[in-house]
């Protein structure tokens, strides 16, 4: 018969009840059933019951609840059946043999799949000899080839005692990294990578302190350490940290240093500092190597980081704001250092005590916080921090909270390349000292990035405080923002001692000073915004320490400050130094004073030369009658440009200058009050004691009553007016330069004027027709004297009606006309030139 395709196997389990237990595959002999329970192979207390396909064991014993019932076929390799030489073939005896050969290979097929196998067809190799195999383990190498350990049985089951009798056990247990080119090394060794704080039995709970764990477990942490979850009261802290070590804290993890000292830190990472070598000679800027006394270059070496110093004061608000910066040492010789690269700052000179030290950061160190939390005291009095770093170089710090920090909760002081990531701190609260983040000294390419700082006084500032040295140089704070400054904090602050700053996309909201206060030498802000500030939503004071001011605000936003962009001369650095200050596409909304201020009129004429102002795009509204966007005092060279200006006051001005040769351009002022008459003060543009300015495509928008507003208005000392293009259809008069001597206004070229005693005056030196009254409007007037004009300017006079004649004096005002000219008729004129001193005829046509 045929063989069915079939698995000669069948499992059940038993119940305590079930006596019958079905198979479903075939038997030639019942003799080929195996029966096995639990097992073990049964002999007897059962009967087979079946035909050839399929049938069932009944057991006299029902199998117990649980236990495993197997049947299987099992066919032994062997043939009983003997074929004789011509003797009977009968066909169902030799189809029984057949069939029994294709069942037993079934049944070697079940066999082999309770075999480990390699997937078909992968060859694997041949095990080693019994005699290097024996008391190992079977493992599989780097190629998936089955060998032996290289340890034993033995070896094992030593560790595994030793290890209950409390001796050292990992050592005794190899590990093996299935990786090309791997050793073999102990688990001990592999284990020891990392250092947890359990190891040194810290307590979790809090019940007592964990300073003396921590301090032990710092100290083996060279490499990796890690605190786990768990809340640690600390009542010293100032924990170390090791060079080149990686920290990760849990999540979990609170660090509760309310109990400690003031200016207690969680972590203190502090390299050191030689002694002060004086230098022999001055160091000018640039300079690339320094001279000191022959031998004392013995404390140098190639590769060594130094700090120059000097005692030269370069703020005076500051008295530490002193010279310094950090050099790698080149190469030394005979009483001299040489520098990889030039100095910076400087000069360096011996009458301000410049010296030179070595400095021995602590470098490549990496803190996870991963979310762990610090809770200071909140007596605001009273100073923690989670992390300072003092003298360290290339140094991570990430994923901080904190809260209570009355002192600086972050503090970087003297050092180079540290990076700070996604810190959340809240509650710093001194007084003078609650800052989110503090740069302090001599620092190079700091970065904060992803920081969250809520009622702090500053969210981050930058220091000099007594004893350090330096500029920083390179700082970068980006992605972050400030919640509710305290103390009359100003949100974002920085002081004389920063060049190279650079702010991108910050935030403050709700500051109880300014938003962003800016007091350093360079600075560039790009994509930041302050909502609701005290005072100014950007306040930045323009001065010089080594490097010439450099000011750039882009896409910046203020809305509700009293002032919205407040560009001053600073106080104390070199004013009269800065190089040039741009501020492009910004936005002031809802100022109560100026949407931008040059020259602060709290400081009164502060000599302030800062070169290249250049106001471009963006918008800017106030309720100042000093004007929406107002240039003041010694700020020469103004270039305003495509800006839009909005005017909340009736009195105010959409633009005003007080200073040399400002420029607007493009410009589109708009009044925000209607229906009010204007005032002798309002103008789109005034150009209060300026020299030379110029005005060139102005749109005014102007829906208060056109009673007093001007589009352009020049008072005071102005003069040399120059206009053009200017577009105000709401305005009757566009122009008010009477004040302003020698100015001209391209597209203005006639004027109407009323004698007045004998006397009108050229309303600016652009007029090409000069229509005159007479006074009183009476039937004839003289006219002796024409104040006003330009030298070379031409005028067509032309009477205003032909019912009142003016009659042109000759020699007695300014006028030498040969003889006297009647003008009777308004088709007539008389073209005049100015000569400087006279007005002169130079054509035209009267008939009386």
């Amino acid at each position: 018969m045929p063989v069915p395709q079939e698995t000669p196997y069948i499992e059940h389990v038993g119940n305590g009840v079930t006596v019958t237990f079905a198979y479903p595959f075939t038997l030639l002999r019942l003799a080929d059933l195996v029966v096995k329970v639990g097992g073990v192979t049964q002999t007897t207390g059962y009967i087979v019951s079946g035909s050839t396909v399929g049938g069932s064991v009944i057991f006299n014993v029902p199998p117990a609840a649980g236990i495993r019932v197997e049947l299987l076929r099992e066919i032994a390799l062997e043939r009983k059946d003997d074929y004789q030489e011509n003797g009977d073939f009968l066909a169902n005896t030799v189809d029984m043999d057949f069939d029994r050969i294709w069942q037993a290979l079934q049944g070697h097929l079940l066999r082999l799949g309770g075999a480990l196998r390699a997937p078909y067809p992968e060859q694997i190799q041949i095990l080693p000899a019994a005699e290097a195999r024996a008391e190992h383990l079977l493992m599989f190498g780097e190629d998936g080839e089955p060998t032996a350990t290289p340890f034993t049985v033995s070896q094992v089951a030593s560790a595994v005692a030793a290890s209950y009798n409390g001796a050292p056990s990992a050592d005794a247990i190899s590990f093996f990294q299935l990786a090309s080119g791997a050793v073999v090394r102990s688990i001990q060794s592999k284990l020891r990578e990392t250092t947890s704080a359990l190891d040194f039995g810290v307590d979790t709970t809090g019940a007592t302190t964990a300073d003396a764990a921590l301090l032990s477990w710092a100290a083996a942490a060279t490499s990796e350490g890690v605190i786990g979850p768990g809340y640690y009261r600390l009542v010293s802290g100032n924990i170390p940290i090791a060079a080149g070590a990686r920290i990760t804290i849990a999540p979990g993890a609170v660090f509760d240093l309310s109990g400690a000292p003031a200016g207690t830190a969680l972590f203190s990472i502090a390299g050191s500092a030689g002694s002060f070598v004086n230098l022999t000679a001055d160091a000018a800027k640039n300079a690339t190597s320094v001279s000191i006394a022959a031998g004392a270059e013995a404390g140098f070496a190639a590769g060594d980081l130094v700090q120059v110093v000097s005692e030269s004061v370069y703020d005076a608000g500051w008295s530490n704001a002193k010279f310094g910066e950090h050099r790698e040492v080149l190469s030394v010789a005979s009483g001299v250092v040489t520098f990889t690269g030039p100095l910076r700052g400087g000069p360096y000179t011996t009458a301000a005590s410049a010296k030179i030290r070595k400095i021995t950061p602590v470098r490549n160190v990496s803190i996870d916080f991963g979310g762990a939390y610090l809770i200071g005291s909140d007596n605001p009095a009273v100073g923690h921090r989670p992390i300072r770093l003092d003298r360290v170089m290339n140094c991570d710090v990430r994923g901080l909270r904190a809260r209570h920090c009355a002192d600086s909760a972050i503090e970087i002081r003297n050092s180079i390349n540290v990076r700070v990531r996604d810190v959340d701190v809240s509650d710093c609260l001194n007084a003078s000292s609650g800052y989110g983040l503090n740069v302090v000294g001599c620092c190079e390419d700091i970065l904060l990035d992803g920081g969250v700082f809520r009622r702090c006084r500053h969210a981050a500032t930058t220091s000099t405080p007594s004893g350090d040295y330096g500029i920083i140089r390179g700082l970068t704070r980006q992605n972050s923002v400030s919640y509710d400054t305290v103390n009359s904090g100003d949100a974002w602050d920085t002081h004389a001692n920063v060049e190279d700053l650079t702010d991108i996309n910050l935030r403050s909201y709700n500051s109880s000073s300014a938003g962003f206060n800016y007091e350093c030498s360079s600075f560039q802000a790009i994509g930041c915004k302050s909502y609701k500030s005290a005072s100014s939503g950007f306040r930045v004071s323009l001065g010089s320490t080594v490097e010439k001011s450099r000011a750039k605000l882009v896409s910046c936003e203020s809305d509700q400050a009293s002032i919205g962009f407040d560009l001053r001369p600073a106080t104390a650095l070199n004013s009269t130094e800065s190089e040039f200050a741009h501020v492009t596409d910004c936005v002031a909304r809802n100022a109560s004073s100026s949407g931008l201020i040059c020259g602060n009129s709290t400081l009164g004429a502060t000599a302030f030369t800062t070169k290249g102002l250049r106001i471009s795009g963006g918008h800017y509204d106030g309720n100042s009658a000093s004007g929406s966007i107002m240039i003041q005092y010694d700020t020469p060279d103004v270039d305003i440009e495509g800006v839009l200006a909005f005017v909340r006051s009736v009195s105010g001005s959409g633009i005003q200058c007080r200073c040399d040769r400002p420029s607007v351009s493009k410009a589109r002022v708009r009044w925000l009050v209607s229906g009010a008459n204007g005032t002798s003060s309002s103008a789109a543009v005034r150009f209060t004691d300026c020299s030379s300015p110029f005005v060139d495509g102005l749109h005014v928008d102007a829906p208060l009553a056109t009673s007093g507003a001007r589009a352009v208005r020049a008072t005071g000392t102005t003069s040399g007016v120059r206009a053009r293009g200017t577009v105000a259809p709401a305005l009757a008069t566009i122009y008010d330069l009477s004040a302003a001597a020698g100015s001209i206004v391209d597209d203005d070229w006639a004027g109407n004027v009323t004698i007045a005693a004998g006397v009108v005056a050229v309303p600016h030196g652009g007029i090409r027709m000069l229509t005159v009254d007479t006074e009183a409007s009476a039937a004839t007037d003289d006219l002796d004297t024409i104040n006003g004009g330009v030298p070379g300017q031409l005028i067509a006079v032309k009477t205003f009606t032909s019912t009142r004649d003016v009659v042109l004096k000759d020699g007695t005002g300014n006028m030498q006309l040969g003889a006297d000219i009647t003008i009777g008729d308004n088709t007539d004129s008389v073209t005049l030139v100015w000569t400087g001193t006279y007005w002169l005829r130079a054509g035209g046509f009267s008939d009386n």
